[in-house]
């Protein structure tokens, strides 16, 4: 790797830094500029990275643990959201303030690309580099909107700059540096997107190949202590939330590429896509005009070149060429297309093209102004109309100066429901109006109102028809919406269980419509002063009803707020010898306190639920009574509810046999009612999982904070603790239900503890023996795991799951022999 034999002919004048400031301040300007002028809405991606940042400044006041501080962001890595919490904090919530963040960005892109280019080259090379990737049109968009991209190009570029001042590195001292500053800048891009890797395996890869070859052994161990610090930065998160990375293959590359059609990876069009993009992406000015000049100076049209460069040029272009064509390859062989996806290559690109620029010398040296000019003119007439060139060229990325209504819902619903949260459920599905963005706005009202996306089903979509109070629809053009749930948008004028809470005109002359149930879930009402401890005021039952049936019920409570929030109302329904449980918080965990008044909090509220209970389809036919506790969960303590003034006894009627219970009368029921009543298909093994997690995600659109789950384990929790029976059927079904809740929140130690109770209980289950395996597994405790999945695997041997259990613990204690053989045949 040799070095300049005139040092001093390379190093950067006072010109190179003030350019570079220049060009920092002048890109924030406009986009400043254009983003207080515009009104558009946040899309799809673009809102909900929005309110992961949100989650996370809402996190930083109530922290409570790393483990569940990583878990706020469970999908995403959380650099990006974190990065912008202290320009929300400063600024105010919204978009344009967490766009804030983009100072930063780009200030690490202008760094990091001159950097590059001037060890490769030098500083002329690095500065004109900055200048071409900064002007790229798809920077030019992209750094108008709040997505993950931006951050993943600057610190991905970061990386491959502290890469490449390793691998070029002489002296040992300065490899130790750089590689440390490579570990941190790696641990920092896996903290921002997976994908980070798809750019830099090849360069360590072929650094890694090139040490070997060499014989450089400590650049190997450089290399892998890079890695270990690295881990100190990523480690938390993906030890935490390892077990979603299972399901993003499929959600991030196949389903979004069937649904916009991306080419398939057996055809020309998907290995020269990004190929095919490259003019869009960095402009045909800004590839001509420097390919032009490497033409022309490979055809010595130029007179003798004068600048020197750090190194020469073969390895300079190897070098950029392991980056760009491991990048490229990885990212076609990948079937979701998105020109956003391959963005961190392009400063890459834009490095090699002002290596082509600067070959524009003697009386042509001032082609590389003239083009950065027209370049920059460009740039502005893209996002401001210009005179004169603004009506031969509109700009293409216009501002918004449109009306949109999405806080005005979020304001309507506040109104109707000053001490509840709410959730909507979205039919529109296009960029500026879906349920990303009404979520969003939702959260900027302190996450009082969320947005939820319905079912693209018929049967979700009857079921959400149920399970969901508001509903927003939108005549026209609903974009991405799907047939059944256009289906449901033209039924609800005519629906007797809706009325239209309030409508809005849109820019596109159609008509947003907010739909509100006529007997919600949860009613609250806020009475007098009078302070009075919490009463069951009332309960509306049917006289007779049949066993595995929901029974429509209604409970009137009231009472202080305290005692309505905080608590868990244990129901007994019970014959004396036979009972069910309808435990749950008050108002479900729906009553939100964000806008109660200091002066309120011992007042007298009315909270009236209304909902159905299950009794067990094999409960006798008689008169059940209920039975009201107390429990407080911060003392573990429960009292008796004063139910003296209630009729409180129904009458159950035997249930026909085969008695099913279907999934629309399931919605029917409240949310722990629906818990408990799938949780034992558990029991039943791999058959129950699927038709158990598919409920589990309609029931986690109904309750968006998943609040159901804390009810469900604190109820059981004092259930169980009491319990006098263990081995009946309904004993067994709670356990169960206390291991999904449990699973469902990723508290891994207390589904490992509950589980085995139930092993204590049933030991003959297989499958109670493969989920306690699977959790050590989750625990990264392989022997514990093998030693748990044996019993699994002497009672049922031939099933696939309990051998890629035994076969996993086995390879990841380190027995090659002894996993192959079992995880062989599964492959």
């Amino acid at each position: 790797m040799q070095q300049s034999e005139h040092p001093k002919k390379n190093q950067a004048t006072w010109f190179e830094p003030f350019f570079l400031i220049l060009l920092w301040c002048g890109i924030n300007l406009g986009d400043r500029l254009w983003l207080s002028a515009d009104q558009g809405m946040p899309g799809w991606d673009q809102a909900n990275h929005l309110t992961g940042s949100l989650n996370y400044l809402a996190e930083i006041f109530q922290f409570s643990g790393w483990e569940n501080f990583w878990q706020v962001s469970n999908k995403f890595p959380p650099l990006t959201y974190l990065l912008a919490v202290p320009f929300q904090l400063i600024f105010g919530k919204g978009s344009d303030q967490a766009l804030m963040v983009n100072f930063l960005f780009s200030a690490v892109i202008i760094w990091t690309t001159y950097s590059i280019g001037k060890r490769l080259f030098n500083p002329v090379v690095g500065r004109w580099a900055t200048a071409i990737a900064l002007l790229m049109p798809r920077f030019v968009f992209y750094r108008l909107h709040f997505i993950l991209d931006i951050a993943l190009t600057s610190i991905t570029v970061l990386c491959f700059a502290c890469l490449t001042h390793w691998y070029f590195s002489e002296k040992r001292r300065e490899q130790w540096l750089w590689i440390v500053w490579f570990g941190c800048c790696l641990g920092l891009a896996l903290l921002t997107k997976q994908t980070c890797m798809f750019f830099l395996f090849v360069p360590l890869l072929w650094s890694a190949g090139t040490s070997i070859w060499r014989l450089q052994w400590e650049r190997i161990l450089q290399l892998l202590a890079s890695a270990l610090i690295s881990f100190l930065f990523w480690g938390g998160w993906y030890r935490t939330n390892f077990i979603y990375l299972f399901g993003t293959y499929e959600a991030s590359n196949l389903t979004p590429a069937a649904n916009e059609g991306d080419p398939a990876l057996n055809t020309i069009q998907a290995w020269i896509y990004y190929w095919m993009d490259l003019p869009r992406s960095v402009s045909w000015l800004l590839l001509i005009v420097p390919i032009v000049g490497l033409c022309l100076h490979w055809g010595k049209r130029f007179p003798r070149r004068k600048d020197v460069y750090e190194l020469p040029e073969k390895e300079s272009f190897i070098w950029l060429g392991v980056y760009f064509g491991g990048a490229y390859l990885m990212f076609s062989a990948l079937y979701n297309k998105d020109p956003r996806y391959i963005m961190p290559y392009l400063p890459i690109v834009a490095i090699f093209l002002a290596y082509c620029l600067t070959q524009w010398r003697g009386r042509w040296h001032a082609i590389r102004w003239l083009t950065f000019l027209v370049a920059v003119v460009l740039a502005v007439g893209r996002l401001f109309p210009l005179p004169v060139l603004g009506k031969v060229m509109p700009p293409q990325y216009a501002v918004d100066t449109n009306n949109y209504p999405h806080a005005e819902v979020i304001e309507s619903v506040i109104r109707k429901n000053r001490y509840l949260r709410s959730n909507i459920g979205v039919i529109p599905s296009s960029f500026w109006l879906n349920h990303n963005n009404i979520n969003h706005f939702g959260a900027l009202r302190k996450f009082q109102v969320y947005g939820r996306e319905l079912g693209d089903r018929p049967e979700y979509v009857a079921q959400d028809k149920i399970g969901f109070d508001w509903l927003l629809t939108k005549t026209g053009d609903n974009a991405n919406a799907k047939e059944p749930q256009l289906a449901l948008a033209a039924e609800l004028p005519q629906d007797p269980d809706f009325y239209v809470q309030n409508s809005w005109d849109l820019p596109d002359q159609t008509e947003l419509t907010l739909y509100q149930r006529q007997q919600p879930l949860v009613n609250v009402a806020h009475f007098d002063g009078v302070t009075q401890p919490l009463q069951l005021d009332r309960v509306q039952v049917p006289e007779e009803a049949i066993a595995g049936q929901p029974i429509p019920i209604t409970y009137s409570w009231s009472g202080n707020w305290r005692d309505l929030q905080n608590g868990i109302v244990l129901l007994t329904w019970s014959d004396g010898q036979q009972f069910w449980i309808h435990d749950h918080a008050i108002g479900f965990g729906m009553l939100y306190d964000g806008r109660l008044a200091s002066a309120e909090r011992n007042d007298r509220f009315s909270v009236i639920e209304t909902t159905a209970m299950l009794a067990p389809a094999d409960f006798p036919a008689g008169t059940y009574q209920l039975q009201a506790l107390y429990l407080d969960p911060s003392t573990g303590q429960a009292r008796p509810i004063d139910q003296r003034q209630v009729a409180t006894a129904v009458t159950i009627q035997a249930a026909p046999a085969d008695t099913t219970l279907t999934p629309l009368q399931l919605v029917e029921l409240d949310w722990l009612s629906q818990e408990r009543a799938i949780a034992p298909q558990l029991g039943v093994g791999i058959e129950g999982l699927d038709p158990l997690f598919a409920h589990v995600a309609r029931l986690n659109q109904y309750d968006p904070e998943q609040d159901y789950l804390r009810q469900v384990e604190q109820s059981l929790k004092f259930r169980l603790s009491k319990a006098k029976v263990t081995d009946s059927p309904q004993i067994k079904d709670w356990y169960y239900a206390k291991i999904l809740a449990h699973a469902l929140q990723e508290d891994a130690p207390s589904t490992l503890a509950t589980l085995e109770q139930l092993r204590d209980i049933d030991p003959d289950n297989p499958f109670i023996h493969a989920y306690i395996a699977f959790v050590h597994l989750y625990m990264f405790q392989p022997k514990q795991a093998e030693i748990a999945v044996q019993p699994a695997l002497n009672a049922s041997p031939d099933i696939p799951e309990f051998q890629a259990i035994a076969g996993i613990s086995a390879l990841l204690q380190g027995h090659l022999f002894k996993a192959w053989p079992i995880l062989k045949p599964l492959l």
